[in-house]
Formats: C-alpha cells, sequence, structure tokens
C-alpha cells in the first residue's frame, strides 16, 4: 500500500507517514512498529477512506492506542455503523486488526470516516482499572488529547478495483 495510493483514498485529509526516520517516530515506537515500512495516520474529522473490491472479505490492520478515536464504517448503501477505536487496552499502543463481516461475493464499496466524536477515554479505561490502566490518561492527558485512524496494511479476500468513475 503507497502513501500516493491511500492518499487518492483520502483526498481531503491530512495524512502523515510515520517511517523510522521520522520526528513523529518516537509516538509509534512499540517494538512490533520496527518491522513496519510505514504507518498512515488521519487525525482530521471527517476524512474518510473509501475501497472498491470486488470479493467476500475487507479490514484494515494498524495501531490503536491512547490517540484512537470513533469511525463510521459504510459498506455499499447500508447504514454506516459507528465504531470506537479506542478500548480498554488503549492506554499503550497495540498492533491488529479487523475484517468486516463476511459479505457476499461481489463488488464492494467501504468507507471509513474519523468522526469528531470523542470517546469517553477516562470512563473506558477506568473499566480495566484492576491494573491502575486509567493513570496514564490523568498523569499525560495531552497524549489522548487526539483522534486519529491508523492502517498500514489491508486485510482482502478479493482484488481491489480502481475508484468508481475511473
Amino acid at each position: 500500500m503507497s502513501f500516493e495510493w491511500l492518499q487518492s483514498r483520502f483526498p481531503k485529509s491530512k495524512l502523515i507517514m510515520v517511517n523510522a526516520d521520522s520526528p513523529a517516530f518516537a509516538r509509534y515506537s512499540h517494538a512490533a512498529i520496527q518491522g513496519l515500512p510505514c504507518l498512515y495516520r488521519a487525525a482530521t474529522p471527517g476524512s474518510s477512506m473509501t475501497i472498491r473490491f470486488k470479493g467476500t472479505h475487507l479490514g484494515l490492520k494498524g495501531f490503536t492506542g491512547p490517540d484512537s478515536g470513533v469511525i463510521s464504517i459504510q459498506v455499499d448503501d447500508q447504514p454506516a455503523r459507528m465504531e470506537t477505536q479506542f478500548t480498554v487496552y488503549s492506554g499503550r499502543y497495540g498492533y491488529g486488526g479487523r475484517p468486516l463481516p463476511a459479505m457476499a461475493n461481489g463488488v464492494h464499496r467501504v468507507t471509513w470516516t474519523l468522526l469528531d466524536e470523542k470517546p469517553d477515554k477516562q470512563k473506558i479505561l477506568a473499566a480495566y482499572n484492576r491494573r491502575g490502566n486509567d493513570q496514564g490518561i490523568l498523569a499525560h492527558p495531552e497524549t489522548f488529547a487526539e483522534q486519529a485512524l491508523c492502517a498500514d496494511q489491508i486485510l482482502l479476500v478479493g482484488e481491489i478495483l480502481p475508484p468508481e468513475g475511473k
């Protein structure tokens, strides 16, 4: 997945590429990132990425952590569903991905949009406070202030299609 390809799917966003020689790399210094060539991050509410594909499964893989936000996911012409990327494990950065539920084999359009809605991060972390996991947000609220969507890989059973009209 090249930066240009991803930028073409986030046309109105301020996307940055985080790589090993970037000053922003320190934010994602989790050991797992050492093997990644780059990480794409959108932190502008309203940024959206649309992927057309022919197949049955699609998902994004990337980091979630203190800066994770709320996204909407729309598949074809179905109503969009909201998903909070910030979880009880987001006090630290973690790497993972989730495919969307299986779809009928065919042509599909999936749009991920970063919403302006902010999850109650302190409340979410407090639910997992058995290990004192919410202390980071109290000591470093600036680390948790941003809302972002990070991706570095596409999970796909099928083939990517060009955007509609191209």
